[in-house]
């Protein structure tokens, strides 16, 4: 399962949160921020289409939360399980965050019942046939629109990045808030556990959670 990750203002999500995050989902990341009314993405490959390194991108992550601290950001790790290249590997067009229109981007965790393909992933149909498809241009802060996509989406959380920085949750409460930033599941950390004087297995203090 993807993790999905709101970074909120004067936060940070931290270089162990990203590298376990990664490590769980290693088939594709992707950032997105706001700056001077645009909205910027950078995703996890090459300009020849190779996926880059862990290091490198979380090196470049960790460089632009420092840059743009003060603002609101989306970041995803992606393990894929439909949308898949030519070549039968995970891509970059099926790589969250994904636009919505110039002034909305998104990324997704969970899975939505689409009529999904091969190449092309649920979350990138449900903006095709949906997100794309309203009569008006989609903008966020509307809560009778996020309970349509609500009604819509399942159990799936939705994380919305508008070009003027703000923000919003479609099922919010399906994910959790830690020091500030919202979570949509549980992949960020890594649960180790110890040996007892005796030799059994128990968990750690405080679940073991390393940050």
């Amino acid at each position: 399962m993807c993790v999905a990750i709101l970074k909120t203002k004067s936060n940070r999500v931290t270089r162990k949160e990203l590298t376990d995050a990664w490590n769980a989902n290693p088939d594709g990341a992707g950032i997105a921020w706001s700056e001077k009314g645009k909205l910027h993405v950078v995703k996890s490959y090459e300009s020849d289409g190779s996926m880059m390194d862990s290091k490198k991108f979380i090196d470049k992550v960790v460089k632009l939360q420092t840059k743009y601290l003060a603002k609101n950001m989306l970041i995803h790790f992606r393990i894929a399980t439909q949308g898949f290249g030519a070549d039968g590997m995970p891509d970059v067009d099926n790589c969250h965050p994904f636009a919505v229109n110039d002034d909305v981007v998104f990324i997704h965790n969970g899975m939505i019942n689409m009529p999904v393909s091969n190449r092309i992933s649920d979350t990138r149909f449900f903006n095709r046939l949906y997100l794309q498809k309203l009569p008006f241009k989609f903008s966020i802060g509307n809560e009778a629109l996020r309970k349509l996509i609500e009604s819509k989406i399942g159990s799936s959380k939705l994380v919305f990045l508008d070009s003027k920085g703000n923000y919003d949750i479609a099922n919010e409460g399906f994910g959790s808030w830690e020091k500030g930033n919202w979570f949509s599941n549980r992949n960020h950390c890594r649960i180790v556990r110890r040996f007892s004087f005796d030799n059994a297995l128990v968990p750690s203090d405080d679940e073991f959670r390393l940050r």
